[in-house]
């Protein structure tokens, strides 16, 4: 059966690659990660997977200290995840914004919805961001229609400049 090899070969494929990028980001974990890297890296991943991504915001994530990059990277990187892998999206925004004294991650898509804010990943992202003084929340974006996830953390950029 001619089609069915074909779906079969695109999910070889998209697993490939989804090892392939799980791969790296376990080495990249390991010496820390930039958000814009992340979030730039990100839009490639959905692309290829054929979700369309853009990035949206108007915040500066250099001047993120290097733990707060770090946890918002990873938040990004299980978001997109995830978005591959149940969400079964067409579209994808990733955006970060600066507000009073803190900063957001906001990442939508226009999948299914129903993401298990308890989950394995995002409950350990959760905990992660809260021992850093931040939030992390997951609902829909609207009733039966996509997820949007958001992580919040205090806007740290003041103390990673004092601390060089």
């Amino acid at each position: 059966d001619g089609e069915r090899a074909r779906t079969e070969l695109q999910a070889i494929q998209t697993i490939s690659r989804q090892a392939l990028a799980d791969m790296r980001e376990a080495v990249i974990g390991l010496r820390g990660r930039k958000l814009g890297d992340a979030m730039r890296e990100s839009v490639q991943r959905l692309a290829d997977a054929g979700v369309a991504a853009e990035l949206e915001g108007e915040g500066d994530t250099d001047s993120l200290s290097d733990s707060a990059s770090t946890a918002l990277a990873m938040v990004t990187r299980e978001a997109v995840t995830n978005i591959i892998r149940h969400a079964n999206a067409s579209r994808a925004k990733l955006g970060f914004f600066r507000q009073d004294d803190a900063v957001r991650l906001m990442i939508r898509d226009n999948g299914r919805g129903g993401a298990d804010p308890n989950g394995g990943g995002l409950s350990g992202l959760r905990a992660r961001l809260e021992g850093l003084g931040g939030a992390l929340e997951v609902g829909s974006v609207n009733r039966d229609e996509g997820t949007l996830l958001t992580a919040r953390l205090p806007d740290q950029a003041e103390c990673e400049g004092q601390s060089q």
